[in-house]
């Protein structure tokens, strides 16, 4: 099943993207390609891509709730509860999310600190403090 470029397309073999990452103004990263941010807005042509969907993920446990379900992540990011499952499978295994044994429910895990502390270590709290306030 095939649509119009830049949308996705039934290889066979899973799903896959009509038009290279190359073939798009910016290509990869940001507006001016490789290396240069995206300022955190994602791209309309990424919405379905695997790894954005597992930073969505990643992103839903941002909220005040530290504990969620596949149901709540299914219905939050309106994704099939399948596709929720296989990325949190895939989170649990490399440590950046755990389940409760007890509740079933998915929270944080330790990878996700371990990036937190990384990020600190190479950002002085008072750079990013000058960087807020001026």
């Amino acid at each position: 099943m095939s649509r119009a470029e830049g949308e996705w397309r039934d290889t066979g073999a899973g799903t896959a993207r009509a038009a290279d990452a190359g073939d798009e103004p910016g290509g990869i990263g940001g507006p001016g390609g490789i290396g240069e941010p995206n300022r955190g807005e994602p791209d309309p042509g990424a919405r379905n891509s695997t790894v954005d969907r597992a930073l969505r993920v990643l992103e839903a446990f941002l909220v005040d709730e530290p504990q969620l379900g596949v149901v709540e992540l299914s219905r939050q990011l309106d994704l099939d509860k399948s596709v929720i499952h296989r990325i949190l499978a895939t989170l649990v295994r490399r440590r950046f999310i755990e389940q409760d044994p007890v509740s079933r429910r998915y929270q944080i895990g330790l990878r996700v600190w371990e990036l937190g502390q990384r990020y600190r270590a190479g950002h002085q709290l008072r750079d990013l403090a000058e960087k807020e306030l001026m």
